[in-house]
């Protein structure tokens, strides 16, 4: 028996479906709508599928929509499914849908529907500090309305709330907060209120910047210049150090009454050192004199009589206080061997200490020298004070108080 084999049969698209998570499926519209800007999973339906991935064969679905792409398409005997990817710019319109397997091409004239996406025209405040305040960032465009915003990066990204859009979906504004935030660019996306479940969405950026350093001054070297006899003035090279210097920052002096000592150049050398060369003439009023450091964001300190002519400085640095290191301020209490005892215990505003924590003693009198004792803060007063139970070894020779 002979003959020639039959052409396969291309197959049959009758409902296509889309939505941003999850498995679509189908409803009464019968063809997938999607908001401009759309990522997400797409689904058509029919009959004669060649299932090509189970044969070694390849499959592709296209379609005339512009922006649109299909990627991850996977054909069954049933259905195919893809990731369907879209831009804020693709347009709103009706396209067709083909299917092409080695059964042959087949187009489904309505298979995708493309609808109005949110649109961002400008957009301000789009920036923080981390651990800093919150901003308030201002959206306007088109189809804001009922808008969502979400950030993706790495890092902790800024958190979202007072979300608020107008009617007319021209305007949209929300809280970014910085408190947590890690600092880095995150994309800030505004996903539309439509069409469920496949919402359009657009992006933008928003940027957490680095906490600043504060400006400090930590020395001024030398910090006294010396009134010449005459008959000419002298020009003297100050250094000075500190922290949260910008590049293109600048020294300044005030202007003294008698106008004898004054700036001549001031010179950034890095975000830690800047110099200055200082003019003092003879007959220069002797005092202490400001120096002032301004940093192109305006952000600036004032050293207050940091630099003495003819007298020595008045002070030696400036800006944000130094951290206190912790401390012990006493310790009160006799430990006795083989009992509990209590011991009192003060700490520093920066040696905070909460009640059930652990306090170690080192005990002159225990066999081993190295060996410490461990305590139970039982209760902690308004001055600090922690009551501590110690718990000493029958073997200790002596009633000496600790040392923490």
């Amino acid at each position: 028996m002979s003959g020639t084999a039959g052409a396969a049969t291309p197959a049959t698209l009758t409902c296509s479906a889309a939505r941003t998570t999850g498995t679509p499926t189908c409803t009464s519209l019968g063809y997938a709508i999607i908001g401009q800007g759309f990522a997400g999973n797409f689904k058509a339906f029919g009959s004669g599928f060649a299932n090509d991935q189970a044969i070694g064969g390849s499959v592709t679905l296209t379609t005339t929509a512009p922006g649109v792409s299909f990627t991850n398409v996977n054909e069954t005997a049933g259905y195919v499914t893809a990731t369907l990817t879209s831009t804020s710019a693709t347009t709103p319109g009706f396209y067709p849908v083909t299917l092409t397997d080695t059964n042959g091409a087949a187009t489904m004239a309505l298979g995708l529907g493309v609808d109005h996406g949110p649109q961002i025209a400008t957009i301000a405040g789009n920036a923080g500090t981390a651990g800093g305040a919150a901003s308030t960032v201002s959206i306007t465009g088109t189809f804001l309305n009922g808008a969502s915003v979400s950030f993706i990066g790495t890092g902790t990204p800024p958190s979202v709330s007072a979300v608020t859009s107008n009617a007319a979906g021209t305007s949209l504004s929300f809280t970014a907060g910085n408190n947590v935030a890690t600092a880095g660019t995150y994309s800030l996306v505004v996903r539309g209120g439509w069409p469920s479940p496949a919402w359009g969405k657009t992006t933008s950026t928003y940027t957490v910047n680095a906490a600043a350093t504060p400006i400090t001054f930590t020395s001024i070297v030398p910090s006294e210049l010396g009134v010449p006899a005459g008959p000419g003035s002298s020009n003297n090279l100050v250094t000075v150090h500190g922290t949260g210097f910008e590049v293109g920052a600048t020294l300044s002096l005030p202007v003294t009454p008698d106008g004898l000592t004054t700036l001549v150049s001031s010179t950034f050398v890095n975000s830690t050192t800047m110099t200055m060369i200082v003019n003092v003439a003879p007959g220069a009023t002797t005092g202490q004199v400001n120096i002032k450091v301004l940093n192109p964001d305006t952000s600036n300190l004032t050293g207050v009589g940091v630099l003495g002519i003819g007298v020595p400085a008045a002070a030696s640095v400036a800006g944000v206080t130094p951290p206190v290191a912790p401390s012990v301020d006493y310790v009160s209490g006799v430990l006795t061997p083989g009992t509990s005892s209590i011991v009192k215990v003060q700490g520093s505003s920066t040696f905070p200490i909460t009640t059930g924590s652990t306090v170690k003693f080192s005990v002159p009198g225990v066999t081993n020298a190295s060996e410490t004792v461990s305590g139970t803060v039982l209760s902690v007063d308004a001055t600090n004070t922690a009551t501590v139970r110690v718990i000493i070894p029958r073997f200790a020779t002596t009633t000496l108080s600790g040392a923490i």
